[in-house]
């Protein structure tokens, strides 16, 4: 994980949290890794989720039983992480880490791609 910025420890927190989440369907705790307002990238393309209710509304379209697999079943171990952030499965799922200050101590980590085709 040396390629992101942030202790390790806050990407496995992550990981874990996110692969606890999606096996159980809890919005809330996933909308914690949606910047509400700013794109996305769904299968190439641009997608904005606006807010938690929006989240809800688009959950099963972008969050296909595929992608959803892949989060739960990924393995800490055999993540594979780049310069562009950690990727679940094959990339269904991608999220990386967003430093606002140059320690980058605290970064926020949210989902980045999803490739659900």
């Amino acid at each position: 994980m040396n390629v992101l910025g942030g202790p390790h420890t806050i990407y496995a927190t992550a990981v874990k949290t996110i692969k606890q989440a999606f096996g159980n369907h809890d919005l809330l705790t996933i909308g914690g890794y949606i910047s509400y307002g700013d794109p996305i990238k769904v299968n190439g393309e641009d997608v904005t989720i606006t807010d938690p209710d929006d989240l809800a509304a688009k959950f099963d379209t972008l969050f296909t039983p595929k992608v959803v697999k892949a989060v739960t079943s990924q393995a800490y171990e055999t993540l594979m992480v780049n310069a562009n952030g950690i990727m679940f499965g094959d990339g269904e799922l991608w999220i990386s880490g967003v430093c606002d200050d140059s320690a980058c101590q605290n970064p926020f980590i949210n989902i980045v791609a999803v490739n659900n085709k």
